[in-house]
């Protein structure tokens, strides 16, 4: 009857608790297990068996019930059970199991409860266990003893629930003081930021007020003013590339920068307090390694870190600003410069588009061409240039130059390169085209006159040796003849060979004279002389030259020489040169012979700066291919000419700063046009 009694309130509970309130039924095993060994015990005589299957089944019992107390309970009861293992083995297994009621009461009374019902169940557990207890008195102290401890645990159980809700109402102290300290720290933190962010929002203000300018004195100006009305006392700003140094307000020692400035030193600054005086602070306007001046701030409460912080990039804006602007300026140089260049350059320049159409071109070009400035395409503007379109595409597409020369750029008598480039700019879709146009008459000129210098040279050398291996058997060729004609006496045939002999000796020895007078002409005077004079001289000698037997007759010779215009230069040398153009004329007129009316025209006149000669006649004319060859050395279409008569003309003239031009058709006449410049004082 004491194990059923013992196994009661532990089937009640397990049945109850398990079913009803914990909905698991996966430990219902345990109390039909026990059921099962108890009647197995009922119905065998070896209880031995049966008693330790109950001995260790209450104590996992007990333990599953202890699972969630700590660790000393849980080894106090380990070493309870232990005890009574042992106990029970010295016994040799008397051991009554009503032991395990007192431990199945502590085990309930210790064990937590997590709801009322539950608390209920325990208390029908112990009132099942005291009804037991009347009916076997010997377990009566033991249950009495129980309940005391029961009502201890009670009073101790109270306690702890005070001791934890004092705990509780302690961190909520704590919690409250510690939130009150929170608070207190986020406001102080709040006011700091407030402040820290108004100084921000006036340092940005000013910061976005002193760079929005483009003149740095102004930047300056805006700096001083910005700082001052945020507060602080004084200011000194000091720009390197303007030499620009300003104070505001008041700072100490402020004739120290202006030392440190002519020495250089200022170079050396860095940021810090200036002589570890939290009042005073030194910022170099600094971009990357490059020091553009500095900003030296004073406040007389003081300059905290994070004011420094602050006012640092304040003075890294301002700086990198006044990089900008200075690199801005320069910019702004070098364009001016270039586009002076450009706009001065002797070559003329124009860029063109894909399409041909002007995008830019330089003064040069403009006088070179005939751009007005409401053209669009080059090829308008440049007519010549139409046969080189399909150059100007190639050179788009190939993106290599081309380069030609054009003997007229709607200029006449001017020769010009035209060279043609690619301008090829990574931010431009296509490529543009430069057409560079040089004006290279001058430049011929000049070669020209180094290639007729070289002539000239050899012509010199070649004069000299004829003058000395020539003349000199010309003269006893005529000393000759001299010699002959007294011997012959009156024998006509003789006589007439004779003279066929000196006529050629003189025209040999006239030959070298040329030559001579070609290669180095002989200047005699330079004086102040009447042109008219000159030239109403030169026409009375070619009348009656001996050089051709002309029919001046036949020909209607027209003057216009009534002006007295003088220049400076050799009478002499000059009278050669209009003696040579006269009687070329005439020679001109004879070769075409008197079947039309001839006529030759001298005339004198004022062109601006010049006296102008022209002598015209109406005589065989020049063709185009022997146009340009007239002034060559030596050549020549007459039959008895030398090829110097023009020569020596173009070279005088040359020497007198003087300009020839000749207008030829073949069969109408030729015009020469010579001019001089006038003498502006008399000598």
């Amino acid at each position: 009857m004491l194990y059923y009694t013992v196994l009661l309130p532990w089937i009640v509970y397990f049945f109850l608790e398990r079913i009803f309130f914990e909905k698991n039924n996966k430990y219902l095993f345990l109390p039909v297990l026990f059921l099962f060994f108890s009647l197995s015990f009922l119905s065998i005589q070896n209880y031995k068996f049966a008693e330790i299957f109950l001995f260790l089944y209450f104590v996992f019992l007990h333990f599953h019930f202890l699972r969630n107390l700590s660790f000393q309970i849980k080894f106090l009861f380990l070493f309870w059970y232990f005890s009574l293992f042992i106990f029970y083995i010295y016994a040799e297994g008397k051991v009554d199991i009503g032991f395990f009621i007192p431990i199945t009461l502590i085990t309930l009374a210790i064990r937590p409860y997590k709801r009322l019902l539950d608390a209920v169940f325990w208390v029908v557990i112990i009132v099942l266990n005291i009804a037991v207890s009347l009916f076997y008195f010997q377990y009566l102290p033991l249950s009495a003893s129980l309940l005391s401890f029961f009502m201890l645990n009670l009073i101790v159980r109270r306690f702890l629930i005070k001791t934890e809700k004092d705990k509780i109402n302690y961190k909520r102290l704590i919690e409250r003081a510690l939130q009150t300290e929170v608070q207190n720290k986020l406001f102080q933190a709040e006011s700091h930021l407030e402040i820290t962010t108004k100084k921000l929002k006036a340092i940005f203000k000013i910061s976005n007020y002193t760079v929005s300018t483009t003149d740095i004195n102004l930047m300056a100006e805006r700096i001083l003013d910005g700082l001052l009305n945020i507060g602080y006392t004084g200011i000194v700003v000091y720009i390197d590339s303007k030499n620009i140094l300003k104070k505001g307000g008041y700072f100490p020692n402020f004739k120290q920068f202006e030392e440190d400035i002519k020495s250089g030193k200022w170079q050396e600054y860095k940021k810090s307090y200036i002589n570890n005086d939290e009042r005073f602070l030194i910022l170099p306007l600094q971009v990357g390694k490059e020091k553009l001046g500095f900003l030296a701030v004073y406040k007389k409460d003081g300059l905290p870190s994070k004011e420094v912080e602050y006012l640092s990039t304040y003075t890294n804006s301002v700086a990198i600003a006044v990089a900008n602007i200075t690199h801005f300026e320069e910019l702004i140089k070098l364009q001016e410069l270039t586009y002076k260049v450009f706009e001065n350059l002797d070559i003329g320049i124009a860029v063109v588009d894909e399409n041909l159409n002007i995008e830019m071109v330089n003064n040069a070009f403009k006088q070179m061409s005939s751009f007005k400035g409401n053209e669009r395409n080059i090829i308008e503007i440049l007519p010549e240039i139409t046969h080189l379109k399909k150059d100007l595409i190639k050179v788009k597409e190939t993106l290599k130059p081309f380069e030609t020369e054009l003997a007229s750029l709607n200029q006449n008598r001017r020769t010009f390169r035209i060279k043609i480039l690619p301008l090829v700019v990574e931010e431009l879709k296509t490529p543009k085209i430069i057409i560079l146009v040089e004006d290279i008459t001058e430049k011929e000129q000049l070669e020209n006159q180094i290639i007729e210098t070289e002539k000239l040279a050899v012509i010199g050398k070649m004069a000299a040796g004829l003058s000395h291996d020539i003349k000199t058997p010309l003269a006893v060729i005529e000393s000759a003849v001299f010699r002959i004609k007294k011997r012959v006496g009156e024998n006509e045939e003789v006589l007439q060979f004779l003279e066929k002999i000196k006529q050629q000796t003189k025209r040999a020895e006239k030959i070298i004279n040329r030559l001579l007078n070609y290669a180095k002409p002989s200047y005699w005077q330079i004086e102040y002389t009447n042109l008219k004079e000159i030239l109403e001289e030169a026409l009375e000698i070619a009348l009656h030259s001996k050089d051709s037997k002309l029919k001046i007759e036949n020909i209607n010779i027209k003057t216009n020489i009534e002006a007295d215009l003088f220049v400076e230069g050799d009478k002499t040398a000059l009278q050669q040169v209009f003696i040579n153009l006269i009687i070329n004329a005439f020679e001109a007129i004879e070769g075409k012979g008197f079947s039309v009316p001839a006529s030759v025209e001298i005339s004198l006149d004022k062109d601006k700066d010049y006296a102008k000669v022209i002598i015209k006649d109406t005589g065989i004319g020049i063709s185009k291919e022997n146009l340009k060859k007239i002034f060559d050395p030596f050549y020549t279409t007459k039959e008895r000419g030398t090829g110097l008569g023009l020569a020596v003309v173009k070279r005088i003239l040359e020497d007198h700063r003087g300009l020839i031009e000749v207008i030829s058709k073949k069969g109408e006449g030729t015009t020469f046009i010579i001019k001089l410049p006038l003498s502006k004082e008399k000598l």
